[in-house]
């Protein structure tokens, strides 16, 4: 009877870690290894981001289709987040309710997949072709642990998906994540990896 709680508070910490896909410095991204001078993939001089002379992304580069997809998906992250915040709350305080807390979060989140797939399709559409592939990957594993969430009735269901969890996913969705990050801090100078 104790695993309940278990189960759902790793599931919940999965999704805060999926969400939240940031890193820290010591990760190299394609983009900041392609920057290095002389490396495979250096960007030519019509791939270079739009900035400023003082290094800042270009207002007017901030108002493409690039930068509106990623702001969209920063606010639904944003939003996913603060649901899924909540949720892990109530089940530390509560883990009797914890499956329930789950339940009511997927329920709150379900509404937003198809915004948040208009978003990663048009991102997909104005991103950089070296990214296109990282964006497929990060919308495909969102969308699908979504769903598989979103099937989960009981704890027995919850305890299976658990064992589905494949962590090698989660590694490449959010290396993906830190790819699209790159990008969009250097385009638009906004973070859709936390």
């Amino acid at each position: 009877m104790h695993r309940r709680p278990i189960h759902v508070l790793l599931v919940l910490a999965a999704l805060a870690l999926v969400a939240g896909c940031s890193g820290g410095d010591e990760v190299t991204t394609r983009a900041e290894s392609a920057d290095r001078p002389g490396s495979a993939g250096s960007p030519s001089s019509t791939d270079a981001p739009s900035t400023t002379a003082g290094g800042e992304p270009d207002p007017a580069a901030q108002n493409s289709p690039l930068c509106d997809a990623a702001q969209r998906i920063r606010n639904l992250d944003d939003e996913s987040n603060a649901v899924m915040n909540d949720a892990m709350r109530g089940a530390l305080a509560d883990p009797n309710q914890a499956l329930q807390g789950l339940s009511d979060a997927v329920a709150e989140l379900r509404p937003l997949i198809p915004e948040l797939t208009a978003a990663y399709d048009d991102l997909a559409a104005a991103a950089p072709e070296a990214i296109r592939d990282d964006i497929g990957l990060v919308k495909d594993f969102t969308l699908s642990l979504m769903q598989q969430l979103s099937e989960l009735d009981s704890v027995e269901d919850l305890a299976a998906f658990e064992g589905q969890l494949d962590p090698n996913a989660a590694m490449a969705a959010g290396a993906a994540a830190l790819e699209i990050d790159a990008v969009t801090r250097e385009e638009c100078g906004i973070s859709i990896a936390g």
